[in-house]
């Protein structure tokens, strides 16, 4: 899917498109995470569930979306894949990006798989409200991430990198001086802000430093 966006779009707009995408892909834990949690309080099964919805964007996938023009005047009738394959990729600077797609996740994932247990410590409550509570790290990361052409436009990547990553920082010392509801929700919302311009800046980084050929291969290290 970011693949395509980028291959639709170019500059602003696929900035824009990629903050859409982040924000959609962000935002719909707001729904999700509560309905997890309450479907969890009666089987664990439960949440599994949600993945239904997506057979619903099937129709979609083969009506709505179209496959890119592309320029095939130097291919000589040589095959896509193979001409992807043999493009060159600028190691070095992917490699920063997807090492910081692994802090960055390592650092985020920390909420889910962490607050459970600190959440019963400083206030009590099960599943339902463990996912009302992760629900606003995905509203506010929703938010930033439907500002992120804006966010980019003024702080640039790698001043979006810094702001994200300190922005990440002063959430997790919120959660760590909480001792109330109030403090942890507010240190979740922080570190959910933060992942909001995470992904987008990302994607968008790697879009811009590979050829064309590479893109898919590019994105798909970001994913990875």
């Amino acid at each position: 899917g970011t693949t395509r966006i980028t291959e639709y779009d170019t500059g602003g707009t696929r900035a824009a498109m990629v903050g859409i995408q982040g924000a959609l892909a962000t935002g719909s834990g707001v729904v999700f995470l509560p309905a997890a949690g309450l479907l969890a309080g009666n089987n664990w099964r439960g949440p599994f569930l949600l993945y239904l919805v997506s057979l619903a964007l099937l129709p979609a996938v083969v009506f709505v979306l179209r496959e890119p023009p592309r320029d095939r005047s130097n291919e000589s009738g040589a095959d896509p894949a193979a001409t992807d394959a043999g493009t060159t990729l600028p190691r070095a600077s992917l490699g920063v990006v997807y090492g910081l797609a692994i802090v960055g996740m390592l650092a985020f994932y920390t909420l889910p798989v962490q607050l459970p247990f600190y959440l019963d410590r400083v206030v009590g409550g099960g599943a339902a409200a463990l996912g009302a509570v992760l629900a606003v790290a995905m509203l506010t990361g929703g938010i930033v991430a439907s500002q992120y052409r804006r966010i980019k436009d003024r702080l640039g990547i790698y001043g979006t990198v810094v702001g994200t990553f300190s922005m990440m920082g002063v959430g997790f010392v919120v959660l760590g001086v909480a001792s109330g509801l109030v403090g942890v929700v507010a240190g979740v919302a922080i570190v959910g802000g933060a992942q909001g311009s995470l992904v987008p800046n990302l994607n968008a980084w790697a879009a811009a430093i590979v050829p064309d050929g590479a893109r898919g291969r590019a994105l798909s290290g970001v994913t990875a």
